[in-house]
């Protein structure tokens, strides 16, 4: 029987020999592209030492093939006749910085959930579209990726999309969440933060095992299948729009709730107003994770634009994770916008922002500036479009008993040819840390960087450098450079 590990290592290889192969003519569609990307962090501390060099490497290999299904000739129309089609995504992490004792559970210097290599399979599926007359609109089974009013998603499992013309759509997900910790390509970007999910014995892994007031040892979890589900409703009537979720996650089989979320969303746009607002509520934690409302006026054929936005914001976490024990500080923000044209390709806009930091702790360390409000704020900006360049100035400023915050950002791109993109990003803020008193000052960063396309969708490069300082974290460079790959056959 082939290992967990030694199945991480090969799985890669048979992947690319698959996507490298001879393809079979058939009237099926082919789309391969990939993204290769180099990533270097030599990071310098306030001492001017060098703390940490990272040295990532890391290629998307993708293949998508549809139109597996022949059209019928007397097809009122193809692009809604049913088809069958397969989508894959491989992604190949590897960080030539890291050193081995940090990947060696019997060494000090071990740090868990880090490789030196880290092949991962970000979504792999089959997918049937346009069935039953249209009252199916797809039929995913696999690794999926999904969004919907509840967030983004990364399931092992099935959906299936019901529909009845735009009125009203039925979307059902049900499989095991994608978590890290299993051997099979199963490292995950949306994996719930806060829980250690890795089993290792020796020396360096005991570090991170503590023991608790009765004497118990704390130990990270062992990965475990964690089923889900999730319903979502969604459709347009006249010119409201509408999408509705649930989704329930267990720790594992049997086992207790990991996740209750509910979501909704309405929109209306009645020009020239539209009307949008959406709730986020973790069940599970008994609060409302996020919120908002907006009113956005559009007047002189969308040259002036007034709009009214509210949101709300509270950190919720997977019912497991360790980020609940931490004191976190709801806030409510109102901001007043409105964009109007000056002279020419010219255009600015203003805008002010009362903002209500809660503690819910009770310590009183958000005292009102202007009841009920704890931060006053407000800016500037100025943009100039051009069909080859662009050029954009903001200032903002944000004051209060919990922000002490203001920043001026500038930012330009031009075209040079048809092919050549280069662009530049420069910000500048001062700001004060109320719960690091030690951390405030200065800060300021740039962005320097440049995009070619050498053959018109099939070939291109893009590159870009960064540097950027503050007194928590000294200074601070990166450099990227990413080679994009791409053909439809």
């Amino acid at each position: 029987m082939i290992s967990g590990h030694r199945l991480r290592l090969v799985a890669p290889a048979v992947l690319a020999a698959l996507l490298l192969a001879p393809l079979p003519a058939s009237a099926a569609r082919y789309r391969i592209d990939s993204r290769t990307s180099a990533l270097l962090y030599p990071i310098i501390g306030r001492d001017g030492i060098t703390e940490v060099n990272d040295q990532v490497l890391q290629t998307r290999l993708r293949l998508r093939i549809d139109d597996l299904l022949p059209v019928e000739s007397d097809a009122a129309d193809p692009l809604l006749a049913p088809d069958l089609a397969f989508d894959l995504s491989v992604r190949l992490f590897g960080n030539f910085g890291i050193s081995s004792a940090t990947t060696d559970p019997t060494n000090p210097d071990f740090v868990p959930g880090v490789d030196a290599l880290s092949p991962e399979i970000q979504f792999a599926f089959f997918e049937a579209t346009n069935l039953a007359g249209g009252w199916i609109d797809a039929v995913r089974a696999g690794r999926l990726i999904h969004t919907t009013v509840l967030g983004w998603r990364s399931d092992d499992g099935a959906l299936i999309r019901l529909g009845y013309e735009d009125y009203f759509h039925l979307q059902l997900v049900g499989g095991l969440e994608n978590i890290p910790g299993f051997d099979f390509l199963s490292a995950s970007p949306f994996a719930p933060e806060g829980v250690e999910r890795w089993q290792e014995n020796g020396a360096g892994a005991q570090r991170y095992q503590h023991t608790n007031a009765n004497g118990g040892q704390l130990t990270p979890h062992d990965p475990q299948a964690r089923p889900t589900v999730q319903a979502t409703a969604d459709g347009v009537v006249g010119p409201v729009g509408y999408e509705v979720g649930y989704r329930h996650t267990w720790l594992s089989f049997g086992g207790d709730a990991a996740q209750q979320l509910v979501g909704v969303r309405l929109d209306g746009d009645i020009d020239p107003v539209f009307l949008s607002t959406s709730l986020r509520a973790d069940i599970g934690g008994a609060a409302v994770s996020d919120a908002d409302a907006s009113v956005d006026v559009r007047l002189g054929n969308g040259q002036h634009r007034i709009g009214l936005q509210y949101d709300y914001f509270r950190p919720t976490f997977d019912l497991d994770s360790i980020f609940w024990v931490f004191a976190s500080d709801p806030f409510h923000e109102v901001t007043a916008r409105y964009r109007f044209p000056l002279v020419g390709a010219l255009s600015g806009s203003v805008w002010t922002t009362l903002r209500r930091v809660e503690d819910p702790q009770g310590k009183g360390d958000a005292e009102p500036v202007a009841t009920p409000f704890t931060d006053v704020g407000g800016g500037l900006g100025l943009a100039l479009r051009r069909p080859l360049w662009d050029l954009s100035a903001k200032w903002k400023i944000m004051r209060g008993s919990a922000t002490n915050l203001a920043a001026f950002d500038l930012s330009g791109r031009v075209t040079l040819y048809d092919w050549w993109d280069l662009y530049a990003i420069g910000s500048i803020w001062q700001y004060e840390d109320r719960l690091r008193d030690a951390y405030h000052g200065l800060g300021g960063a740039g962005r320097l960087g440049a995009s070619f396309d050498i053959v018109a969708d099939v070939v291109g490069i893009d590159g870009e450098f960064q540097a950027a300082y503050d007194p928590r974290e000294g200074t601070t460079f990166a450099g990227f450079l990413w080679l994009d790959l791409g053909v439809v056959l």
